[in-house]
């Protein structure tokens, strides 16, 4: 199974880092489907070694991704088919959170790692885990700087939001799956993701969530001004997206080393 993943992403391309674990920067858009089998191959260990450890930093045609929990809304599957008619598909994922848009503006990080269950993880530090190599790269990168916080109003809120100066800039969740190694103690294999706006085009991201929500009979509106792009905040022409994707990758395996 993970020569076939391999072979999935090196489809699109890679021009990142591996290590004794994958961890890839993969260059083409990947399809929903394609990246999400990739990460649950990790989080399910399907190496033949059994790693459950890995990370990949990608993105994908423009869409919604939403979690399964939504497909309760009594509109959903109306909403799901207009809005894949104005040219934005629904996508299901398997972490939680909330609506997330997406599109080849948005830049994707898919974070593997495993835990023994008996060390005392816990969610807050999970987020660390993710969230604190991006804030690291984003300062030594780019002088930016960026903490979790929660923002009122923004796509996806929580907790662990990547903030710069009280406006979001990403998204994440988390999902955690437990396991038994091969010598019988108990682990937990957790899949982090962040979803990064890089350079996109923040006012049609929200305006297809709001659309979305709205179709939905769902009582929420996204404020456009409680997030904004990378690029924005980066110096006009310091922001070149292959070396971005290029750095993110390279802090994650620093930070998992």
């Amino acid at each position: 199974m993970m020569s076939e993943i391999h072979a999935l992403v090196e489809k699109g391309g890679i021009k990142g880092t591996k290590t004794r674990a994958p961890f890839f920067v993969v260059d083409a858009a990947l399809s929903f489907e394609e990246a999400t089998s990739y990460e649950l191959s990790i989080l399910n260990g399907d190496a033949g070694d059994g790693t459950r450890s890995g990370g990949m930093v990608w993105s994908m045609p423009k869409g919604l991704v939403v979690p399964k929990s939504f497909a309760i809304y009594e509109k959903f599957e109306s909403a799901a088919t207009q809005m894949g008619e104005a040219g934005w598909p629904l996508h299901l994922r398997q972490t939680g959170g909330d609506l997330t848009p997406q599109g080849p503006g948005v830049i994707n990080l898919s974070y593997v790692f495993s835990h023994p269950a008996d060390a005392g993880l816990s969610i807050t530090a999970a987020y660390h885990r993710l969230c604190d190599p991006i804030i690291g790269f984003l300062k030594d990168a780019y002088g930016l700087e960026s903490y979790c916080s929660e923002v009122n109003g923004a796509f996806c809120d929580g907790k662990f939001n990547v903030v710069v100066d009280g406006i979001k800039i990403a998204g994440t969740a988390q999902k955690w799956r437990p396991y038994r190694a091969a010598d019988g103690s108990k682990h937990i294999a957790v899949l982090a993701h962040a979803a990064l706006i890089a350079d996109a085009d923040v006012s049609a991201l929200i305006e297809a969530s709001n659309r979305f929500y709205k179709l939905c009979d769902v009582d929420r509106q996204i404020d456009v001004a409680c997030q904004t792009s990378l690029a924005r905040l980066i110096p006009t022409g310091r922001f070149d997206r292959a070396e971005f994707m290029a750095g993110l990758c390279q802090a994650l395996v620093e930070a998992s080393e």
